[in-house]
């Protein structure tokens, strides 16, 4: 029986590597000189030696070595802010789940509307309320209280009120002043003599002027006692309503175009 020293001498040998072949006198290589042969019994187990395990790379790819900090990363261009004369919007996150950025525009300011001014009124006559100023109508022939009224947007009853030197509301006399607190303003009128012509009547004259039949009877006064018959060359008397009285403009609310508030 082989002892146990000699069977790891003989199992150490096995695993040296062979040395290569010299070559002979002819040159050629000769034959790799037999290996011992192994002894019988029991060989003995050579446990292989620990190996150590490699060091752990660093999660960060971009860590040097030596443990330096990383180094930043750029801003992606969708991540940039624009530049000026861009457009000025951002891109927010996209929420969970999203698969494309939210785009947030910017907001516009909204432009303060101006507030428009308004004028206020001029003082009226006291007896008017401080309205408006107080108008004298001169009376024409055929007209009455009632007319008057009628043209200055009142009642009769308020220009009674406003009369009292009257001494008969129901005569009146032309010539005469009528005091009125006007709710449709006074104009300026510019009288016209108009020559009848041939073939003349009065509806044709009264569509001339854009005015009524009886409203040109009522101009007339006697100077027509007969509506149907007018005679070639007779002087009809007509009124042209031009814009408002220079002393009731003011009080105009269409003057120049703007709302005039109270004052």
């Amino acid at each position: 029986m082989v002892p146990a020293s000699l069977a790891s001498l003989a199992l150490a040998a096995s695993l040296l590597p062979t040395p290569p072949a010299l070559p002979d006198e002819d040159g050629a290589a000769g034959a790799a000189p037999p290996r011992p042969a192994q002894a019988e019994g029991p060989a003995s187990v050579v446990e292989p030696a620990p190996v150590a395990p490699a060091p752990a790379r660093p999660a960060d790819d971009d860590r040097a070595e030596g443990g330096a900090e990383p180094a930043k990363r750029e801003p992606a261009a969708a991540d940039a802010e624009p530049a000026d004369g861009a457009t000025g919007e951002a891109l927010v996150p996209a929420p969970p789940g999203g698969d494309r950025p939210i785009v947030q525009r910017p907001r516009r300011k909204k432009k303060a509307k101006k507030r428009r001014r308004h004028r206020a009124l001029p003082k009226g006559h006291p007896d008017c309320g401080g309205r408006v100023p107080i108008y004298e109508h001169v009376v024409s022939a055929g007209e009455h209280l009632g007319l008057i009224a009628g043209k200055y947007g009142v009642r009769r009853a308020d220009l009674v009120a406003l009369n009292k030197n009257l001494r008969d509301p129901d005569l009146i006399h032309p010539g005469q002043r009528v005091r009125v607190c006007p709710e449709i303003l006074p104009r300026v009128h510019t009288r016209i003599d108009y020559v009848v012509q041939p073939g003349d009547n009065l509806a044709k004259i009264a569509a001339s002027y854009k005015m009524t039949v009886e409203e040109l009877l009522e101009m007339q006064g006697e100077r027509v006692p007969d509506p149907n018959r007018i005679l070639v060359g007779q002087k009809l008397q007509i009124w042209i309503e031009g814009p408002v009285l220079p002393a009731f403009r003011p009080f105009d609310r269409d003057f120049d175009g703007e709302m005039l508030a109270g004052g």
